[in-house]
């Protein structure tokens, strides 16, 4: 869980080494709202 304001925040997700390369998504969830947001990254 990462909490953070209105100014946008830079934050590592932790990958194994032994996770398989590809495509993986990523939501995001405003904890008041519940509005959300989802990315998608390529793990090679």
């Amino acid at each position: 869980m990462v909490i953070a304001g209105a100014e946008p925040v830079e934050f590592a997700i932790p990958l194994a080494h032994n996770d398989p390369a590809g495509d993986y998504q990523i939501t995001a969830v405003e904890l008041f709202t519940q509005r959300s947001s989802v990315t998608t990254v390529n793990v090679k």
